[in-house]
């Protein structure tokens, strides 16, 4: 299934190469880790039969791919041609602002799985992850609001044992945190610095708020859902 003999050489490659890239996408796009990313990449790109090798940081993924092309060189002191095998390489970057959406991941992943299968071809593969990236989002911006506020109070009073006040903070500065999250996820630019700023601005609130709340326990139930990992553990 994975080779079409309707194409040519070229356009095969280039129909892998969409697939890769646009798995890349989803990946980053829809809350997987770093490491997942790259391991799925990898295994991906063995399955296509694809020479590359990916470099992974939170929100950017390094393609360096290798392409086999065949040239014919005509020597006119010759009556024979000669076939030459060559390899043209290329490096490409896929760059996407992080989010949440495990619902698009696993839609993601039965795509990738029936390729892998034989269950779909390379074309209908590819025509799949375009149509769920492009689809809405699993949970709109007020479920996301929600999310956050009902981790931060619920985190507070269950793993901290924090006061009924610590716990209506630590919802009200997690509901900070999500907007926050939302505009990193329409402003791209903003998100290298969203757990940064979040972190930060989660601190001064807290911190002009001392001498009410302990500090510790509102802290780190508000940022809870930024630590590395958390979302996709709580998720499975």
């Amino acid at each position: 299934t994975l080779n079409n003999n309707s194409s040519s050489p070229e356009e095969l490659f280039q129909t892998k190469k969409s697939i890769l890239l646009t798995l890349g996408r989803c990946l980053l796009q829809y809350g997987s880790p770093c490491h997942r990313v790259e391991d799925t990449l990898r295994h991906t790109a063995k399955m296509l039969m694809i020479d590359a090798t990916f470099s992974i940081v939170p929100d950017l993924v390094l393609v360096s791919m290798t392409k086999p092309t065949t040239h014919i060189d005509d020597d006119q002191q010759q009556q024979h041609a000669y076939q030459h095998q060559k390899y043209e390489s290329e490096t490409l970057i896929i760059k996407s602002a992080q989010s949440f959406d495990t619902g698009k991941l696993v839609r993601m992943t039965k795509t990738m799985n029936a390729l892998h299968k034989g269950d779909l071809s390379l074309d209908g593969c590819l025509a799949s992850l375009q149509e769920i990236m492009e689809a809405p989002a699993t949970c709109g911006p007020f479920a996301i609001c929600f999310s956050f506020a009902a981790i931060g109070f619920s985190a507070s009073l269950c793993m901290f044992e924090g006061s009924w006040f610590d716990a209506a903070l630590a919802a009200l500065l997690g509901l900070v945190v999500a907007l926050l999250f939302l505009i990193s996820m329409t402003f791209p630019v903003y998100g290298p610095v969203f757990e940064i700023s979040a972190c930060i601005l989660v601190g001064i609130f807290d911190r002009i708020l001392h001498d009410y709340v302990c500090f510790s326990k509102v802290a780190v139930s508000s940022i809870l859902i930024l630590l590395p990992g958390y979302g996709m553990t709580m998720a499975v």
